[in-house]
């Protein structure tokens, strides 16, 4: 796997296999806070982040991971956030991504909300530490090396109106996040792998290929694609 594959699968999620590779990671923590919602979509017109709350879910994720990896037990979400911040225990949907040094780790998330964000959060945090089986689980010597990273999604919706021959370039403008679904498989590039695939060409046929089907499976007709944006929080922001 090349350098470019190793970053992107950060994002990935195989949803027809049961999505096994996909998976949380940590938060919180010291170090710079670096923040973005990159592709402009409901997330940031319905669902805002502060600052404050913002560190609270980092530290969220940090904490559920260095909990669960030194004790084995799932720790609870800290009642005082919801009671502080209600909105953030409204259904979301997220991924956390483990980073040690700039090199994935670990990376575990839901498309859809199905559970409150708190618990979204925690749950995928500790999965992407123990549960993505790219990777043995986090010991407890790691934990001071790790990285977090939260994307908070907003709910998927179907691409249309754009034909097949001017998608790479509406994709370039809007940067989302996509989901391909061709001939029964289904994958899917959160908004930040923009940051390391760029060229839409490129994006679309590593996402094609992440599925297993050919590289160019998004001009098919029969293929359906859905987008979606996020807000994305950071420990550190990638250089």
């Amino acid at each position: 796997m090349d350098r470019v594959q190793l970053k992107v699968v950060a994002a990935v999620v195989l949803l027809a296999a049961g999505c096994p590779s996909c998976k949380r990671e940590r938060a919180g923590g010291s170090g710079d806070l670096a923040t973005d919602s990159g592709y402009v979509s409901p997330v940031a017109a319905d669902f805002q982040v502060g600052p404050e709350e913002k560190t609270a879910l980092l530290r969220l994720a940090r904490n559920s991971v260095e909990t669960f990896v030194r004790t084995g037990t799932n720790p609870p979400v800290p009642e005082e956030l919801a009671k502080r911040w209600p909105h953030l225990n409204a259904p979301r949907a997220c991924f956390v991504t483990l980073r040690v040094h700039g090199e994935l780790r670990g990376c575990i998330g839901s498309l859809e909300p199905r559970r409150p964000l708190l618990e979204d959060i925690r749950s995928n945090a500790v999965s992407a530490a123990v549960h993505d089986t790219r990777f043995h689980p986090v010991s407890a010597g790691e934990l001071g090396e790790i990285d977090y990273e939260i994307s908070i999604l907003d709910v998927p919706r179907p691409l249309q109106g754009v034909p097949v021959a001017e998608l790479p370039a509406w994709l370039g403008q809007h940067k989302p996040g996509l989901i391909i679904e061709y001939r029964g498989r289904r994958s899917t590039f959160l908004p930040s792998v923009w940051e390391d695939l760029p060229e839409p060409l490129a994006f679309l046929e590593h996402l094609c290929r992440k599925q297993g089907s050919p590289a160019d499976c998004w001009r098919d007709p029969s293929t359906r694609m859905s987008v979606y944006g996020s807000i994305k929080i950071a420990e550190k922001e990638r250089g």
